[in-house]
Protein backbone atom coordinates (compact mmCIF):
# COMPACT_ATOMS: atom_id res chain seq x y z
CA UNK A 1 0.00 0.00 0.00
CA UNK A 2 1.23 3.48 -0.76
CA UNK A 3 1.20 6.39 1.76
CA UNK A 4 1.10 9.75 1.47
CA UNK A 5 1.61 12.56 4.34
CA UNK A 6 0.61 15.95 4.37
CA UNK A 7 1.15 18.74 7.09
CA UNK A 8 0.68 22.76 6.96
CA UNK A 9 -0.75 25.32 8.53
CA UNK A 10 -3.85 27.00 6.85
CA UNK A 11 -4.50 30.83 8.07
CA UNK A 12 -8.73 31.29 7.78
CA UNK A 13 -9.55 34.13 9.72
CA UNK A 14 -6.38 34.88 11.79
CA UNK A 15 -5.42 38.10 13.19
CA UNK A 16 -2.08 38.69 11.24
CA UNK A 17 -1.24 41.82 12.95
CA UNK A 18 -0.88 40.03 16.13
CA UNK A 19 1.04 37.63 14.14
CA UNK A 20 3.55 39.90 13.19
CA UNK A 21 3.89 40.78 16.37
CA UNK A 22 4.76 37.42 17.62
CA UNK A 23 7.96 36.78 14.77
CA UNK A 24 9.64 39.74 14.78
CA UNK A 25 11.13 39.60 17.32
CA UNK A 26 13.69 42.29 18.07
CA UNK A 27 16.58 40.45 17.39
CA UNK A 28 19.25 42.67 18.64
CA UNK A 29 17.46 41.44 22.07
CA UNK A 30 17.37 37.80 21.82
CA UNK A 31 20.37 35.98 21.23
CA UNK A 32 19.84 32.34 20.59
CA UNK A 33 22.60 29.30 19.55
CA UNK A 34 19.05 27.76 17.42
CA UNK A 35 18.84 27.82 13.80
CA UNK A 36 17.36 30.84 12.87
CA UNK A 37 14.25 31.26 10.67
CA UNK A 38 13.10 33.41 8.41
CA UNK A 39 9.71 34.83 8.20
CA UNK A 40 7.23 34.20 4.54
CA UNK A 41 4.20 36.46 3.29
CA UNK A 42 1.41 34.89 4.85
CA UNK A 43 -2.60 36.05 3.80
CA UNK A 44 -6.03 34.20 5.16
CA UNK A 45 -8.42 32.50 2.65
CA UNK A 46 -11.07 34.85 4.31
CA UNK A 47 -9.63 37.64 1.79
CA UNK A 48 -10.74 35.31 -1.06
CA UNK A 49 -14.19 33.83 0.27
CA UNK A 50 -16.20 36.37 2.82
CA UNK A 51 -18.08 32.41 3.44
CA UNK A 52 -14.99 29.97 4.51
CA UNK A 53 -15.02 28.58 7.50
CA UNK A 54 -12.82 26.10 9.79
CA UNK A 55 -15.85 23.37 9.08
CA UNK A 56 -16.29 24.15 5.45
CA UNK A 57 -12.44 24.12 4.95
CA UNK A 58 -11.56 20.53 6.51
CA UNK A 59 -14.95 19.06 4.30
CA UNK A 60 -13.36 20.68 1.29
CA UNK A 61 -9.85 19.44 2.09
CA UNK A 62 -11.60 15.77 2.61
CA UNK A 63 -13.51 15.91 -0.43
CA UNK A 64 -10.40 16.67 -2.47
CA UNK A 65 -8.54 13.99 -0.80
CA UNK A 66 -10.89 11.09 -1.27
CA UNK A 67 -11.28 11.98 -4.93
CA UNK A 68 -7.46 12.01 -5.66
CA UNK A 69 -7.06 9.24 -4.15
CA UNK A 70 -10.17 7.42 -5.02
CA UNK A 71 -8.22 4.87 -7.08
CA UNK A 72 -5.75 3.60 -4.16
CA UNK A 73 -8.87 3.66 -1.38
CA UNK A 74 -10.39 1.53 -3.87
CA UNK A 75 -8.16 -1.33 -3.88
CA UNK A 76 -8.31 -0.94 0.07
CA UNK A 77 -10.44 -1.92 2.96
CA UNK A 78 -11.51 1.60 3.41
CA UNK A 79 -13.99 2.64 0.91
CA UNK A 80 -14.39 6.19 2.56
CA UNK A 81 -12.20 8.72 4.55
CA UNK A 82 -11.46 8.95 8.13
CA UNK A 83 -11.75 11.58 9.59
CA UNK A 84 -9.41 12.39 12.80
CA UNK A 85 -11.54 14.23 14.94
CA UNK A 86 -11.35 14.12 19.00
CA UNK A 87 -13.58 11.45 19.22
CA UNK A 88 -11.32 9.08 17.13
CA UNK A 89 -8.37 10.35 19.04
CA UNK A 90 -9.93 9.19 22.32
CA UNK A 91 -9.42 5.70 21.15
CA UNK A 92 -6.02 5.37 20.35
CA UNK A 93 -3.90 6.13 23.45
CA UNK A 94 -1.02 6.68 22.07
CA UNK A 95 -1.71 9.38 20.08
CA UNK A 96 -3.46 10.98 22.90
CA UNK A 97 -0.54 10.59 25.02
CA UNK A 98 1.25 12.43 22.64
CA UNK A 99 -1.25 15.31 22.30
CA UNK A 100 -1.12 15.90 26.10
CA UNK A 101 2.90 15.60 25.86
CA UNK A 102 3.11 18.13 23.44
CA UNK A 103 0.77 20.77 25.74
CA UNK A 104 3.34 20.31 28.78
CA UNK A 105 6.23 22.86 29.60
CA UNK A 106 9.28 20.00 29.33
CA UNK A 107 7.76 20.31 25.31
CA UNK A 108 7.60 23.44 24.74
CA UNK A 109 10.00 25.25 26.86
CA UNK A 110 12.47 22.13 28.18
CA UNK A 111 13.81 21.46 24.45
CA UNK A 112 15.12 24.58 23.50
CA UNK A 113 18.94 25.70 22.95
CA UNK A 114 20.86 28.16 24.93
CA UNK A 115 19.47 31.60 24.74
CA UNK A 116 19.93 35.57 25.84
CA UNK A 117 17.01 37.67 26.62
CA UNK A 118 17.72 41.71 26.72
CA UNK A 119 14.72 44.21 27.68
CA UNK A 120 14.22 47.38 29.77
CA UNK A 121 11.60 49.52 30.79
CA UNK A 122 10.67 52.37 32.10
CA UNK A 123 9.37 52.46 35.51
CA UNK A 124 8.07 55.51 38.30
CA UNK A 125 10.75 54.56 40.59
CA UNK A 126 13.35 53.37 38.24
CA UNK A 127 14.82 52.63 34.89
CA UNK A 128 15.21 48.87 34.16
CA UNK A 129 17.42 46.54 32.09
CA UNK A 130 17.24 42.91 32.36
CA UNK A 131 19.27 40.13 31.06
CA UNK A 132 17.99 36.53 31.35
CA UNK A 133 20.22 33.88 30.28
CA UNK A 134 18.94 30.26 29.30
CA UNK A 135 19.54 26.58 28.86
CA UNK A 136 16.96 23.73 28.33
CA UNK A 137 14.34 26.32 29.59
CA UNK A 138 15.76 26.87 32.95
CA UNK A 139 16.89 30.45 33.76
CA UNK A 140 20.84 30.14 34.49
CA UNK A 141 21.71 33.72 35.48
CA UNK A 142 19.97 37.10 35.99
CA UNK A 143 21.37 40.53 35.41
CA UNK A 144 18.68 43.35 36.52
CA UNK A 145 20.03 46.07 36.19
CA UNK A 146 18.81 49.42 37.98
CA UNK A 147 19.37 53.44 37.31
CA UNK A 148 18.27 54.38 40.84
CA UNK A 149 20.64 52.33 43.21
CA UNK A 150 18.12 52.22 46.18
CA UNK A 151 16.83 48.90 45.12
CA UNK A 152 20.17 47.58 44.40
CA UNK A 153 19.68 45.39 47.71
CA UNK A 154 16.27 44.33 46.20
CA UNK A 155 17.24 43.43 42.62
CA UNK A 156 20.15 41.38 44.10
CA UNK A 157 17.72 39.07 45.77
CA UNK A 158 15.18 38.95 42.85
CA UNK A 159 18.21 37.86 40.44
CA UNK A 160 19.19 34.98 42.75
CA UNK A 161 15.35 34.37 43.13
CA UNK A 162 15.00 34.23 39.42
CA UNK A 163 17.72 31.77 39.15
CA UNK A 164 16.54 28.27 38.35
CA UNK A 165 13.52 28.96 37.77
CA UNK A 166 11.51 27.51 34.48
CA UNK A 167 11.68 30.22 31.92
CA UNK A 168 7.98 31.02 30.73
CA UNK A 169 6.42 29.39 33.70
CA UNK A 170 4.40 32.29 35.16
CA UNK A 171 4.14 30.21 38.02
CA UNK A 172 7.66 29.54 38.95
CA UNK A 173 7.65 33.14 38.60
CA UNK A 174 5.44 33.73 41.45
CA UNK A 175 6.97 31.64 43.45
CA UNK A 176 10.73 33.46 43.28
CA UNK A 177 8.41 36.61 43.69
CA UNK A 178 6.97 35.07 46.91
CA UNK A 179 10.13 33.92 48.29
CA UNK A 180 11.52 37.21 47.73
CA UNK A 181 8.38 38.62 49.91
CA UNK A 182 8.99 35.64 52.45
CA UNK A 183 12.63 37.01 53.15
CA UNK A 184 11.59 40.36 53.15
CA UNK A 185 9.16 40.03 55.66
CA UNK A 186 11.55 37.43 58.13
CA UNK A 187 14.46 40.13 57.54
CA UNK A 188 12.21 43.54 58.31
CA UNK A 189 12.37 44.92 55.62
CA UNK A 190 16.38 44.83 55.31
CA UNK A 191 16.90 43.04 52.32
CA UNK A 192 15.90 46.58 50.11
CA UNK A 193 17.40 48.65 52.38
CA UNK A 194 16.77 51.08 55.64
CA UNK A 195 14.96 53.61 53.27
CA UNK A 196 12.94 51.61 51.50
CA UNK A 197 9.17 51.19 53.23
CA UNK A 198 7.55 47.76 52.65
CA UNK A 199 4.67 49.04 50.90
CA UNK A 200 6.58 50.72 48.33
CA UNK A 201 9.58 47.70 48.30
CA UNK A 202 6.04 45.60 47.71
CA UNK A 203 4.92 48.07 44.65
CA UNK A 204 8.37 47.23 43.23
CA UNK A 205 8.24 43.55 43.54
CA UNK A 206 4.94 43.53 41.68
CA UNK A 207 6.04 45.73 38.77
CA UNK A 208 9.45 44.01 38.49
CA UNK A 209 6.97 40.25 38.33
CA UNK A 210 4.44 41.37 36.30
CA UNK A 211 6.94 42.89 33.73
CA UNK A 212 9.21 39.73 33.83
CA UNK A 213 5.99 37.43 33.37
CA UNK A 214 4.68 39.43 30.16
CA UNK A 215 8.63 40.20 28.50
CA UNK A 216 9.41 35.94 28.61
Amino acid sequence: MRRAYHHGTMLIDTDLDRIKRFLNVERQNLITKGVESFPSPVTNLRSYSSTVSHESFCEAVKDYFTEYYRDYMNHGSNKSAIVVDDEFISKIPKVAEYREEFKTWEWVYGQTPDFTHKFEKEFEWSHLKALFESKNGIITAVTLTPSNIKYHNLINALEDAFEGRKYGDEKDIDNALNDVRVSEQLSGSNIGGTSISTNEMQLVINDIGKWIKDSL
